[in-house]
Formats: C-alpha cells, structure tokens, sequence
C-alpha cells in the first residue's frame, strides 16, 4: 500500500471511499436505499457513515435477494430529504472514490439536486451538485489491472485478498473501493514515465479526474522527484501467453518428396506406464481408449485416410490426436506436412494451447512448432494504435479516449496483440473504437506496417507458415477454406475437434448476412461524417491540395466530393430501406415477437415487391459509388504521388473499392434471390421502431459445400467429438458433414469408448408420472418433484432446458426454497456471465445452476460440486427454424422421413452432450433425471435411450422418485 508521502504528493492523504444500494439502475426512476461511505486518512480507513434511505416506492424482489435489503429494514430509516443534506456535509470537498463512480454519482446528483429543486422550485441541474474529484475504481482497474479476468468489485476483492464477504451492502463495498483505490495507486507509483504520459495526454478534455493524477505522477518523474517504475507484471500467475511454441526448423523442402511414416505402435507406447507422457504426470493412469485413439490417428496419417472417431468423455483425445500429429509434421517437414488443428470453443483451443500442447514440448524428446492463430479481428495493429494515440483528441471522442486506455497499459506487454489478453477492453461495447484498431485488410498490411515488422498479424501469420502445428478455431479454418487458403496456406492434414457442430459451425461462418449496418460500415471506409479522422475519402479530400505538383488535382477533387456525396446518399436510402422492411405488413407479423422473428423466403419469391423501387434506388446508388471509386483508382494510378500517406491511402481505397463490390453482390442477391440450393431468411427485429432488420443466406447442401471447400485438397483428416453417433452409428454425422461422401475407401470410423464405469458412477431415473412437458400441469409438477429432492439431498446441481420461458418459470418457483436452505440458485443471464456461473457452481457446495442453450455442452465441473443432472425436455431443434424448415424439406422431396432421418438424431447428439456435463472424472458420481416422459412412453425414445452408456430407472411416481434418489449413495 502506499506510505503517507505517496498519498499526499497526489493530494491523497484524506479521500472518501462510497457505494450506494438502489431500487434499481435508472437514477431517474429509482431511489437510494443505503449509503455507506468512509473516510481513509493517511491510507488507513478511519470515520464512517452508513445509513438505511426509506424509498418512497416498494423495494423490488431482486435487490432483496441481491442486497440483502428488504421493506422491513427501511420502514423506520431516514427518507433520502433527511439524510442526504448530512452525507454531503461529511463528504466536503473530499476526493471521492467508487466502483462505478457513474452509477453513484448519478444517483447522488439526481437527488440532490431533486431536493433541492422542490425546496426552492428552481431548475433541475444535477451537475451542479458533488464538485469534487471523483476517482473510479472500476475504470482505474480495467487499466492497470487488466490481465484480471473481469472488473467487478467481488473478483477484484477476492484477487487482491480484500475480505469479499458481505459483497453487495454498501458500507463493506466502500471500504473495498478504498482499499482497491490504495493498490491502484501502488501500481501507478510503479507506472513507467511513458505511460503516465501518455494517459495523460489521453485523459486531457474528458473531464475525468484520473487525468489530474496522470499529469501529477509524469510531472513528479519528469522533475526527477520520483523514480520511474519498472511496470513488471505479477510473477506468481500465468498473466500473459503466447501464440508460438518452440522454433522453425531449417529444412531443405523437396518439390517430391519421399513420406516417412510414423509408427502407430510407437505411438501407442509414449501413453503407456514408463511411456515419455508418463514421466512428467503425477498419478499417470494408462487409458487403453487413449492408446487406441492415438494409434488410429497415427494410421489415418501414414494411409490417408478420413478417420471419425468418437472418444468418450475421459479418454484425453486432445493428446490422443496431438502426439501423432505432433509425430507425423516433424518427420515429414521436408514435405510439408503440418498438421491444422481445429477446434470450436476457446476453453478448448486455450487448453491445448495453454497446457497440452506446452507439456508436450517438454514432455516428447522432439523438436517442434506449434502455432496459435486466429482471424484478424482479433489482433491490434500497432500503427493504427499509434496514428490514434498521437492524435487522440481528433480521432476519438471523449469517452472512446477513456475505453482506449487500458490498451496503454497492455500494449507494452503483449507478445501476441490478441485483444482477448486484454480483460480491461470491452470489444463489444467499444466496438466501433476497436474497428479503428484492429488489423482491418484495408488498412493494416506487411506494407503499410513495415516499421513494426509487419504487426501482430504479419509476424503470426509468418510464423504460421513455418508452423509443424496450426491450432486454429473453425471460423478461421472455414472463412479460409472459402477464400482458396488465403490465410492458412495450403495443407494437407487435418484435425477437427468438437467436429459434432462442423454443420452448424459452417451455417454460421459459410453463410452471408446483409444489413444497413454492413452497408454503412462498407461506405464509412470512404466516408465518415462520425469520426473525427473522416474515411479514405475524406483523407484523399485533406491531403491533395497539400501535395505539390500534382495534375488533374481538380479532377481528383471533383471525383471525391461525387464519392463523398454519394456516401451519405447511400447511407441514408439505406436506413430509409430497412426501416421500410421492419414494418412492410407484406411479412411484418400483427403481434410481434419479444425476440428476433425469422422468416424464410425463397428463390423465386416476390417477397420485397413492396419495397423493390426503394432496393433498385438503393443498389443503382451503389453502383454510383463503386464507379466514381473506380474512376479515381483509375486516374491516381496514372499519376505518381510520390507521397507515403497518399500511397498508403490508394492501398485503403482499392480495399474500400473490394468491400462495396461485396456490398453490391451480397444485395443483389439477398433481395432478389436465384439460387435453389441456398436457403434464404429474414430476421426482423422485436421493435417496431429498429431498423436492425437483418438478411441471411446459406448453403442448403453442407455436405457438398464441406467436400468442395474443405476436404477436396486433404490427404488425411481426423474428425472427433464425445458425440459422433446415435446408438453408435455414425450415418448422421456423415451424411451432414460429407465426410467420406466422395471417397467412401478412405473412410474409417471408430468408437474408442469411455474409461468411466457409469454403471457404477451414474444412476438414472425417468420421471414417467409427470405430463408430457406441453402439458398446463408439467411446469408445477417438475418443479414439485426438483423441490423436495433439492430439499432432502441439497446435492449441486445442473437443469437443463430447452427455453428461457421454461427455465425462468423454474427459477422463480425454486428461489424462495433455495434461501430458506441457504443455498444458492444460479440461473443463466440473471447471476453472472457462462464462465461466472460454473465458476460459483463448482465453489457453492449445493447450489443448482439453471441453463439453456449453450450449458448443453462445453461445462465442466467435476467432483461433488455437480452430483446432480436434470434434463427437463428432449432437446428436438425448433421447428420454425428457416435452416431446419428448409433441410425438412429438402428430404421430403427426397422421399424420406425428415423427422427419422434429421430431428431426431441431431436431438440424440446434442441429449448426449447434456448427459456427458454429469461425470467428468473417474471418481465422479451422480443421478440424472430426465423428466421427459416421451422417453419412456414414445417409441422414438428408445433411440435416446440406446445412446446413454447405461441403463435406466422408469420412476412411476412422485414418492419412488425421491426414495429412488434419497437410496443412492455418492
């Protein structure tokens, strides 16, 4: 913590710390219902205040359960009138710190100033009011702590060992304020000069009191008063990765060269007791399901073949698939035959990047590379960080100057410039701000980044090239795929994890999207009247007349102001457009949706009549555009500029050029559609007012689609997943896929199982007396049953539904239960983030987590924390579906039964990824309820049944189910 002198240098010695609890968010509408605030002299936290505030309305429900707070406590407390008048007199003109200091200064000049209105009835000016530096611990977080996983007051606490119990009132919230304020002083006394200065300089005009102790500290280093800090990260945790493990090796590559093939047992062997994998873990268990993988893989390698191969949980697949990977790319680099790794999620490509793959570099006596790439938009460019920093006042407004700065404080750090590092920037609130940083293809080449060797993404990219292993995440591996390997080059050998989701991946990232806010961003690169720096266009405008000698200057003028005009006429048939479809009674339902509506259309339709001469204005303006964009690309090239930005900005307008070409293509085709083997929807938005309406467009045929763009060039490909099959037949998963369609001789398909004895780890019961789950009665009668088992067992838990409707009515029905028992309830959206919520699932002994969708799959907690699985509903895919509508169809023409041949086996799959979250390790136990009678009572539901590694309980009755549950020992 700080000394005395410290503080005081700062105009520190004395600072109030404060928090407020609420009615709720809008300071408008809500009231304050506690402040708590006290005073730190010296750094040591002294003179308190704490009160109740009785609202003039009903405390709701939620901050009850949130704060502690009820009715009953405020009843004989002071009204806000009474008490607000003595807590400004105690805050003086004290510094102030918050957490949040927006949310609580908000509500505290609202009132004040409300206050003072009615007693004098004079003009409503909360600005008027708490004058005082005001310093945000949360803002001041995100900057100098921003390698902590998120920023809230509870995670800071518990990471700098701040006593978070009590989280939520405000007396206890305060002091931690304060107490947080303290080390992030610290850290700033350890800041480096270049830092300090340049978030002062970042800070100046925002009216934001951190920038009058940024210019404090660089002024104090600048007089030589105070040491310059060394600005080391902390050593005791794994703060900062990297995206390239071991080196290029020099190769001699041959243009025929001979394959060396590995051998599978040799492979085999590294896994077994004495193997090299074996040395370096403790307790090493050998796993004849790992051993068989590893081999299959390594045989799929040597003969070229398309390898499926479902590996039950527990088996260890990822080392299963990278040791012979790892195997086959070093001994045939003179080939060139890396080894693509694909996977779905983070956590997984995180945990093979993180761990397996590093333990492998210390672990296999070989020497290779791996690399960690991702798609662009995940990388910052340095000169676009430079080019906004040096002129931060002109390129960005005031509030994106204060969401940039934790990017100072990282920058200096990064070995990678993968934003994701970066847990103080917000990408999605500040994402227009990162559009302006991040490594756009227009604006952030090897060219144009020369100075900093080529960038993060140059140098990654470079890397990647000379890479034994490429982990990359589907996304990247299709969006590649469809632009001929751009990007990742050619290869030939193939892995895919989580390869269950390939089609749906695919559907996300081989489909196309038009909306007004893609036409806008295409035309904001030639012209932006929002930003300050203008676009390519508007650059050119600025920097012609400064250049000397240049012919036809008028002409490339005149040429701009028809681009620049033309861009805002653009844009604003655009809006006129899509506000026209949010509201054309032609497909705009009379009762809207309270989420987005989706509706297919088809080749042929006349679906935009009503709206066709608006699209032809719409498009001819495009064509406009692109045009005069063309016309200027065409005189400049003639000319010799002979100036860097004005070089460096032809290479941004021929992108700008590429991106409208797209803009037209994907318009005309989405608003007169042609292709039969495409499936076409609309997304219309819940407001009538939005003009968010959204246009998409996908292959029907993935199989075809896969086998064109991806598999078409591979001499081996290994797709894996716990869940490949329905009963163990792997026809769905192929067909879909493609996988093998063309070349049924190069197929293998293999179970390897599971290590798990679930007849001895898992019970299961279906729940045979509830009602269908259609039926009025089920809700009240699952929740009856879920109640009393929670009552007697108190195990943790996992319920899985299938719609928020379903899982909201739960919660509210479960909550009053789980606090009479002191437990907590955990419901998705309602406390906490995916990764917040199975993080207190595994720390809450007894607590029952409530999740939809994508809790199905992807959850881990393993041991006693989850000992109990619920799944409410089979999880059939919705039926209104445009993708689904149009693959039903599709196989109705084809004579089959779209029901038996597609609905059923993607709800068996994705059942099985929602049975697996229950029994994550060997010593695991628990009980599953499936209370979806159809299971038991449809014939279809013995497939489902097939599916599961064990046999089940038929449960007759309320009573047999608890008593079945109440005799199972865990």
């Amino acid at each position: 913590m700080p000394d005395s002198s410290s503080l005081k240098r700062l105009g520190l010695s004395d600072f109030i710390a404060l928090d407020l609890e609420t009615t709720g968010l809008d300071s408008s509408k809500e009231q304050i219902i506690e402040i708590g605030a006290i005073k730190f002299v010296d750094g040591k936290p002294q003179d308190r205040f704490n009160s109740l505030v009785l609202p003039s309305i009903r405390i709701p429900k939620f901050i009850t359960d949130l704060t502690g707070i009820s009715n009953e406590d405020v009843k004989d407390a002071p009204e806000i009138e009474d008490i607000l008048p003595e807590f400004i007199e105690y805050c003086g003109n004290y510094p102030l710190v918050a957490h949040n200091s927006p949310f609580d200064m908000g509500f505290l000049r609202v009132w004040a100033a409300k206050i003072e209105a009615s007693a004098s009835s004079s003009t409503l000016k909360p600005e008027s009011y708490f004058k005082n530096d005001v310093y945000d611990t949360a803002l001041l977080s995100r900057i100098f702590f921003w390698w902590v996983t998120n920023h809230k007051l509870v995670t800071l606490a518990d990471y700098f060992k701040l006593d978070p119990s009590d989280a939520h009132r405000a007396s206890s919230d305060a002091e931690r304020s304060g107490l947080l304020f303290l080390k992030i002083i610290d850290r700033m006394y350890d800041s480096s000069y270049q830092t300090l200065s340049s978030l002062a300089i970042l800070f100046e005009g925002t009216n934001n009191s951190a920038g009058k102790i940024f210019k404090q500290l660089t002024e104090l280093i600048a007089g030589s008063e105070l040491k310059e800090g060394s600005e080391l990260l902390p050593d005791h945790e794994h703060v900062l990765g990297d995206n390239v493990i071991g080196k290029s090796m020099p190769v001699q590559f041959e243009a025929a060269p001979k394959l060396n093939l590995i051998d599978p047992k040799e492979v085999k062997a590294k896994f077994e007791v004495g193997g090299e994998l074996s040395h370096d873990l403790k307790g090493y268990e050998e796993r004849p399901q790992q051993e068989n993988m590893a081999f299959a893989v390594a045989d799929a390698f040597n003969s070229e073949k398309f390898l499926a191969i479902e590996a039950g949980t527990g088996v260890g697949k990822t080392l299963a698939y990278l040791v012979p990977s790892i195997m086959w790319a070093h001994e045939n680099r003179a080939g060139g035959q890396r080894v693509v790794i694909s996977t779905r999620t983070k956590n997984l490509q995180d945990q093979l990047f993180n761990k397996d793959i590093p333990f492998l570099y210390r672990s296999l006596k070989i020497p290779f590379k791996a690399v960690l790439l991702k798609g662009r938009n995940n990388y910052i460019c340095l000169t676009r960080y430079h080019q906004l920093l040096s002129d931060s006042s002109n390129s960005m407004t005031a509030s994106e100057r204060i969401n940039f700065a934790p990017m100072i404080t990282w920058i200096k750090h990064t070995k990678t410039g993968d934003i994701e590092e970066n847990h103080g920037f917000n990408r999605n609130r500040s994402f227009l701000l990162w559009n302006k940083l991040s490594a756009d293809s227009g604006k952030c080449n090897r060219m144009r980044c020369k100075q900093y060797n080529g960038c993060y993404l140059g140098k990654v990219r470079e890397s990647a090239g000379t890479a034994d292993v490429l982990v990359v995440n589907h996304s990247l591996l299709l969006s590649d795929a469809v632009s001929n390997n751009q990007v990742l080059n050619e290869y030939q050998n193939l892995v895919v994890d989580e390869a269950h989701n390939l089609e749906k991946d695919a559907w996300q990232f081989l489909g196309e999207e038009l909306s007004v806010w893609k036409i806008k961003n295409s035309l904001s690169a030639l012209h932006d009247k929002e930003n300050v720096s203008g676009g390519v266009a508007d650059k050119f405008a600025r920097i012609i007349p400064q250049i000397d000698a240049i012919p036809n200057s008028d002409t490339l003028l005149s040429i701009l102001d028809r681009i620049i005009v033309g861009s805002e006429l653009a844009e604003s048939k655009s809006v006129e457009l899509f506000s026209e479809l949010n509201k054309s009674p032609e497909w705009v339902p009379e009762i809207r949706s309270n989420y987005v509506s989706k509706i297919r259309y088809e080749a042929g339709d006349m679906f935009f009549n009503s709206v066709s001469g608006r699209i032809n204005d719409l498009i001819t303006t495009l064509f406009s555009i692109k045009d005069s964009v063309k016309e200027f690309l065409e005189v400049a090239r003639e000319l010799s500029f002979n100036n860097k930005e004005a070089d460096e900005l032809s290479v941004e307008m021929l992108s700008a050029y590429e991106s409208l070409g797209q803009m037209i293509r994907l318009s005309e085709e989405l608003f007169d559609p042609s292709k039969e083997d495409q499936v076409y929807w609309v997304e219309l938005p819940s407001k009538a007012d939005s003009i968010d309406v959204r246009l998409h467009s996908v292959p029907l045929n993935m199989a075809d689609t896969l086998n064109e763009v991806l598999y078409s060039g591979l001499r081996s490909a290994v797709f894996t997943s716990a869940t490949l099959t329905t009963a163990g037949d792997f026809s769905h998963f192929l067909e879909r896929t493609g996988v093998g369609k063309d070349e049924a001789e190069r197929l293998v398909t293999l179970e390897v199982g599971s290590p798990f004895n679930y007849d001895e780890q898992c019970n299961i019961g279906i729940m045979n007396f509830l009602p269908p789950p259609n039926a009025d009665n089920f809700n009240e009668d699952a929740i009856e049953l879920i109640s009393a088992i929670s009552e007697k067992l108190q195990l943790g838990g996992l319920i899985l539904f299938t719609s928020y409707n379903m899982m909201n009515r739960f919660y509210e029905k479960l909550e009053p239960l789980y606090k009479k028992l002191g437990l907590s309830l955990l419901g998705q959206k309602k406390d906490g983030s995916r990764y917040s919520l199975q993080e207190k699932l595994k720390k809450d002994r007894g607590s029952l987590l409530l999740g939809t969708e994508s809790f199905w799959e992807g959850i881990d907690v393993p041991g006693r924390a989850l000992e109990m699985l619920v799944i409410t509903k089979l999880p059939f895919a919705v039926p209104t579906e445009p993708i689904i509508l149009a693959i039903e169809d599709s196989l109705k023409k084809e004579g089959k039964n779209a029901f038996m041949n597609f609905s059923l086996p993607e709800a068996i799959i994705k059942f099985r990824q929602g049975f697996g979250r229950l029994i994550r390790s060997k010593t695991d136990k628990g009980i599953v309820l499936l209370l979806d009678n159809r299971l038991s009572q449809k014939q279809y539901g013995k497939s489902f049944l097939k599916s599961l590694p064990t046999g089940v309980k038929i449960l007759n009755s309320k009573k047999e189910a608890v008593e079945w549950a109440q005799g199972i020992k865990l």
